[in-house]
């Protein structure tokens, strides 16, 4: 593996092992997103070149039992890029404007 390969990425999400991260590994490749998955022993590293977005619903079939966002951050132990949760998604933003929930004008 070539050392700067794995520098060319915009984002990254590590997910401590377990079944909780192997669900979302399921479904993140089965969104078609543009991710690469590295096995760092206790941890999974996934690096993407734009933004990486976790469906907690998905997340949740693939594990076969129901799923909060509140536990599946429990398994995510670290980020780089611009974080934007909700009831059902986490995502990491490549850029800091996909983060940024912009007021109506006049508010």
């Amino acid at each position: 593996m070539n050392p700067a390969a794995r520098t060319d990425h915009a984002t990254t999400l590590v997910l401590m092992k377990g079944p909780e991260a192997d669900a979302t590994l399921a479904a993140i490749a089965a969104s078609g997103q543009d991710v690469e998955v590295y096995d760092e022993g206790p941890y999974w590293k996934l690096n993407g070149k734009g933004d990486i977005h976790v469906d907690i619903q998905t997340v949740s079939e693939e594990l076969g039992a129901p799923l909060t966002i509140g536990r599946w951050l429990v398994s995510m132990s670290s980020f780089v890029g611009y974080a934007e949760t909700g009831e059902s998604h986490f995502t990491v933003h490549a850029e800091r404007g996909g983060a940024i929930n912009r007021a109506a004008p006049g508010q």
